[in-house]
Formats: C-alpha cells, structure tokens, sequence
C-alpha cells in the first residue's frame, strides 16, 4: 500500500474511532439523563399532581374564614342550638338564609327599624362569606365576633358614645339577640345559653384587658381594676338571673330539673 493510501486509512480509522466513541458517549449521556429524569419524577410531583392533591387538602382543611371571630365549632352543641333557634326567627321563606327581605321585617317586628338602604348595608356586614344572604354560619360569626361584641356593650354602657351608621350596622343582630331575650322570644334553654355565653365571653374580656394594662405598666394601679362582681346587664339580663341560668344549666347537665323562680 503507498503511503498515501496508508495515511487515508488511518485518517479514516481515527475518524471512525471517534465517531464511535462519541456515539457511546451520547449513549451514556443519554442513559444518564434518563436515570435523572426517573429519579426527578419519583422525587418531584408533577403540576397536575401536586394541583389535585393542594386541591385535596383544601377540602380536607377548608380555609377558615377571614374575620376575627370564633367559628361554629368552638361552641357547643347546645349553644349551637341556641343560635340555632334566634337564626330561624329571621327565616321567612323556606330558604336556609337571610335575604334582606327576611331581615328588615323580622328587625322592624323587634322595633329595630332600618331603611331599605340601610338593611342591604347590614346584611353585607352580616353576610361573611358575600353570596348576598345571611346563613347560619355568617350569623354564628357575627355574634360571636370579639370586636363587634365589644361595640355592642359599649353601646350599652352608662356612657355610651356616639356610634356612626356603619358601627350601628355591625352591631344590629346584636341588638336583635337582645330584643329576643327580653321579650321572650326565645325557648328559656335557649335563653340561658346564649346569656351565659355572653356573660363569660364579657368577663374573658375585662380578664384580657386588664393583663394587657399590666403587660403594658408593670403593676396595674388600683384606678385601672374594674370590679367584675358589678357587672352591667348581658343582653338586658341582670347578673342575678344570669345567675340563676347558670344554676339551671348546671342541674340540666347533671341531670337534675329545678323549677324556674324570678
């Protein structure tokens, strides 16, 4: 063979020999990259997973509502049942919800007289989760909402002050709770529950208020104590008889029945 051919050969060899050992090369790769992406996939779940399982957990956990209120499951099933009874007084139709019909009748049937305007204001206050009506859950929130509690027995203290419309709005179911229990709206189980709901969740506070002042000033002087044995009405119920409810209810769990004596 003449040198040329000879150095064409080899060329060619050489060329040969890389093209195969790239060849094997990209085969590894290849593999490699398939070898990661099995691990990724075991690893990493896919949008469409990872979406319905987000979705899942959703459900399983629904969001709770953005307000700062204690939801339907912090109250007992009897307390439940108390609202339970004021809620359906609302109720007209034989819809499960307040519509603003429902509401500025069954207020001006409890002398709370609202304009149509005024009504609608209220029930957007009222309505939580805003599909336009009150159901039992938003009118749960609402009455035990922290804040609007607060403004409500402000409302009712010795000096009260001045609410603007939007405040009186925020407040008129409870006033309406009010006007139930001092006409006797409402079954006396029922009456009592609510009462002493309210009775404790008033105490809680001055309680609350009290260990802020102290957090705030170290020692809290003897003008800043407010006498909880001297409280003010609870929805128009004097301490005395919210007493005697808490006596009732305590026999009703023990199982006891006492007679009712004013």
């Amino acid at each position: 063979m003449e040198p040329e051919e000879q150095l064409v050969d080899a060329t060619v060899k050489s060329q040969g020999s890389k093209e195969q050992e790239i060849g094997e090369d990209s085969e590894i790769i290849n593999e490699e990259l398939e070898e990661e992406k099995q691990v990724l996939d075991e690893v990493i779940v896919p949008k469409e997973k990872q979406s319905s399982s987000t979705q899942e957990i959703h459900e399983k956990f629904p969001k709770p509502l953005e307000s700062t209120v204690n939801l339907v499951l912090s109250l007992a099933p009897k307390q439940i049942a108390a609202f339970q009874h004021a809620f359906e007084i609302f109720r007209r139709s034989r819809e499960d919800k307040i519509d603003k019909d429902d509401l500025q009748f069954s207020l001006s049937n409890m002398h709370i007289y609202l304009s149509r305007q005024d009504s609608l204001e209220a029930l957007k206050s009222a309505d939580v989760d805003k599909d336009g009506k009150i159901s039992f859950r938003d009118f749960v929130s609402i009455l035990t909402d922290d804040r609007r509690f607060t403004l409500f027995m402000e409302s009712k203290s010795h000096h009260p002050r001045a609410l603007s419309n939007s405040e009186i709005q925020n407040i008129v179911l409870f006033d309406a709770i009010q006007t139930m229990i001092t006409n006797n709206f409402l079954p006396g189980r029922s009456m009592a529950e609510i009462v002493c709901y309210y009775y404790k969740k008033y105490k809680d506070s001055i309680r609350l208020t009290l260990k802020r002042k102290s957090l705030y000033y170290g020692s809290v002087h003897s003008s800043h104590f407010i006498d909880i044995t001297e409280l003010p009405n609870i929805m128009g119920i004097s301490e005395r008889k919210i007493r005697k409810f808490q006596q009732r209810l305590e026999a009703d769990e023990a199982g006891q029945s006492t007679p009712s004596k004013e």
